[in-house]
């Protein structure tokens, strides 16, 4: 293809949202500095507090509450906010149900139900999963590190007494 034909097709690809072409000449010293920036910046590190509810995690255990908190510092009553944190910062849209639509598979993956509420990236959190078909088991799968952890607090015997309800 030409380079005639390739700059030709500019306007339509701006058009629709498929490149973005920076201005060529930005008039103040802020505009210089925005079009030396890389085009994707990193997410902030702050993304919001998350209360979370699980039935029946594990035998013996009827319900587990903690927070999260990922912020400057990842932190709440949760036995890795760290790793919890971080793994909800690498997806697009954890808190994110089956499209409209879905076929899902209706078999139960076990008893374990949730709830999350609070903030995240700005919105408001109002999410319920249970196992029981393969959609919800796709999304229970999504959040594992958040809704079900391993640790000391998650055993019914020896429970440390920094544990929420111990």
């Amino acid at each position: 293809m030409s380079t005639a034909r390739r700059l030709a097709l500019v306007p339509l690809l701006v058009a629709a949202g498929s490149v973005a072409v920076p201005d060529p000449a930005p008039a103040t010293a802020a505009g210089r500095a925005a079009a030396a920036a890389p085009v994707l910046a990193a997410a902030p590190r702050a993304a919001g507090r998350l209360d979370i509810t699980v039935d029946h995690l594990r035998p013996g255990l009827p319900r587990v509450r903690w927070t999260l908190d990922c912020g400057r510092r990842d932190t709440g009553f949760h036995t890795d906010p760290a790793a919890a944190c971080s793994s909800l910062r690498a997806l697009p849209a954890p808190f994110a149900g089956p499209g409209r639509g879905t076929a899902c598979t209706q078999v139960v993956a076990g008893p374990q139900r949730a709830t999350v509420t609070g903030t995240w990236r700005g919105r408001r959190v109002a999410l319920r999963v249970a196992r029981t078909d393969g959609c919800q088991e796709r999304v229970w799968q999504r959040l594992r590190p958040v809704l079900d952890p391993a640790g000391p607090c998650l055993t019914t015997s020896a429970r440390p007494a920094s544990c929420p309800g111990a």
